[in-house]
């Protein structure tokens, strides 16, 4: 057999020796989407094991907000316990999970306190980072499409209560003119119909240039 045939075979069976030596070290990606996505980095020696776990999650501006934590643990065999500070707000946290073929499948507490099972499929950084910003573009179009909506609606509010407040103004003018026009038929300051007629007219429209104004001014506050 020729002598590099043999030293890429060596290299293979110290991969795979190393590979089953150490089953958890490597880097594995779990997609819980539209609630979070994670990353979770292992270095087995051993039976014990260390790395971190980094989660993104949605925010209120349309995209998403990172944490990262420290994790530290044993492996027997298949088996896997972590433990870490904190973890959504939460304090001295441990998970518990195990290996199955290319996948860990980890015992993971909610916000809520509950415990959730989550699958991490073998993976790399470059996977993750590309479904993050997928993610990402996803969330900045649904939050446009939000505010669009939330900006049109306060739109029709606001040219609804303009109307309502229109109508109430015209309701208020029309009192005041028809209290007008019953002083002017009280009144003895004038010496004919035809001057009670010129300032009922004049009174109409001073109260039609307000009704304008009011009118006008509603217009551009929308």
């Amino acid at each position: 057999m020729p002598r590099r045939t043999l030293v890429t075979l060596g290299i293979h069976v110290l991969c795979a020796c190393a590979t089953f030596a150490s089953p958890f070290t490597g880097t594995f990606v779990a997609d819980a989407r539209p609630s979070w996505i994670a990353l979770l980095s292992i270095t087995q020696s051993g039976h014990a094991v260390s790395g971190f776990l980094l989660i993104a999650e949605p925010n209120a501006r349309g995209g998403t907000s990172s944490s990262t934590v420290r994790l530290e643990g044993a492996a027997d065999e298949a088996q896997l316990t972590l433990q870490t500070q904190t973890f959504l707000g939460l304090s001295n946290v441990t998970f518990v999970g195990h290996l199955s073929r290319n996948a860990v499948i980890l015992n993971v507490p909610t916000p809520s306190g509950k415990i959730q099972s989550a699958t991490f499929v073998r993976s790399d950084e470059s996977t993750f980072n590309v479904s993050l910003s997928e993610w990402q573009a996803q969330l900045k179009t649904a939050y446009a499409r939000r505010k669009r909506i939330e900006h049109a609606a306060e739109v029709q509010g606001a040219k609804a209560q303009a109307a309502r407040d229109a109508a109430a103004d015209l309701v208020d003018l029309l009192r005041r003119f028809s209290s007008t026009v019953d002083n002017l038929r009280q009144s003895t300051d004038f010496t004919g119909d035809l001057d009670a007629c010129a300032r009922a007219l004049q009174t109409m429209r001073h109260f039609a240039q307000e009704i304008d104004l009011r009118a006008e001014k509603r217009i551009v506050h929308i």
